[in-house]
């Protein structure tokens, strides 16, 4: 006789990054495992920047993109990763990139159903949740991305991971009826069905799997290269789909459009949108550039005389600065505030490149 699981949880480990939700999902499903950190010190370098004209709103992120809903992009983290398995078909057990909402519906008797399933036979799941038939939120989107990695029967309760708590990735737990309900209204919504985005895309299921990675330099030098001239790192293998509505940046060219941005609010006397994104992702970036260094002594593929380290120590402190300082301008309005920021940027670009060009020289 069948013993069905009252309760099951997958691992997940504590995220390194902290601005988007799907990159610490991602980070939380491989840190714990055997070389993973290997292949993270090989990618993570690439930065991107997005102006959205007429949204009012300017993007940065890791390149790769972080995001598995992305359309930009044929190629994403959560896609490229040796160390994960995405379900690439619409039936369970059968590789597909995504699974549909109405493959849910046709065959399992609700939500619940599938995820006890796809968690037993160890699948992380990543799919859409109407925010306002919750207690717990993310953020101030009705419709958002919830990442799940586990169940429990007993309580009857979804148990989820996101950035909960004031921006600090945690755990909770959402009971099944109001899951059923946030998945439900969610996968109907017109927003979600109209917007081809998210119709191709509908559910993402994910395992881990081992892997034996060896960290390859020349990929990390040709990636430190493009971002150093700000060129796109996969140009000859993958094509990014730019569009009209938008404006995108790579490299130390993300400084300029931080500084744009920065200088809009300015222009604007303050009515342009404030997102303190902007400046954690930057932070996020400096304390990445900052672990690449550290992985590189340490595995004497760098040599450094007591200077580089420190000076990458210095670009990761300026970055928590201007997040901080950006915080304290949203607070008082002071327009001096701004301008020290864009000053601090003009010094950090300079210190990145000449840095930055040192470091490719040496390894």
């Amino acid at each position: 006789m069948k013993i069905e699981t009252a309760m099951k949880k997958l691992n997940l480990a504590k995220p390194i990054l902290k601005t988007w939700s799907s990159e610490s999902h991602f980070m939380s499903m491989i840190l714990d495992m055997d070389g993973a950190k290997d292949w993270i010190a090989n990618n993570y370098v690439q930065m991107i920047g997005q102006n959205i004209y007429g949204m009012q709103k300017t993007v940065f992120c890791f390149f790769p993109k972080h995001d598995p809903f992305c359309i930009d992009t044929n190629i994403n983290v959560w896609n490229c990763c040796p160390f994960l398995e995405i379900i690439q078909s619409n039936t369970f057990n059968a590789a597909s990139k995504y699974v549909s909402y109405n493959y849910v519906k046709q065959n399992f008797e609700d939500i619940i159903e599938y995820l006890k399933k796809s968690i037993n036979q160890e699948y992380y799941l990543y799919l859409f949740l109407k925010q306002s038939c919750l207690d717990v939120k993310i953020n101030k989107m009705d419709i958002h991305k919830t990442f799940i990695y586990g169940y429990d029967d007993e309580k009857e309760q979804v148990l989820v991971a996101d950035h909960y708590d004031n921006g600090r990735y945690v755990t909770d737990v959402i009971p099944y009826n109001k899951f059923k309900n946030a998945f439900e209204q969610a996968y109907n919504e017109g927003n979600l069905k109209d917007n081809k985005s998210l119709t191709d895309k509908k559910i993402v299921i994910c395992k881990k799997i081992p892997y034996e990675y060896k960290f390859d330099l020349e990929w990390f030098k040709r990636q430190l290269k493009d971002y150093i001239n700000s060129e796109y790192t996969f140009s000859s293998f993958s094509p990014f789909y730019m569009n009209d509505s938008s404006e995108f940046v790579f490299g130390l060219e993300c400084y300029e459009m931080i500084k744009r941005y920065v200088n809009t609010i300015i222009k604007q006397s303050g009515n342009y949108r404030k997102d303190t994104r902007v400046f954690t992702f930057l932070e996020d970036h400096k304390k990445m550039l900052l672990f690449h260094i550290k992985y590189l002594i340490n595995k004497k593929i760098l040599i450094d005389n007591g200077d580089i380290e420190l000076v990458v120590e210095k670009l990761a402190n300026d970055s928590e600065t201007i997040l901080l300082l950006f915080m304290k301008y949203i607070m008082s309005g002071k327009i001096n505030i701004l301008e020290r920021i864009i000053l601090m940027l003009d010094e950090m670009k300079e210190e990145e490149n000449v840095i930055l060009q040192k470091i490719l020289n040496l390894i």
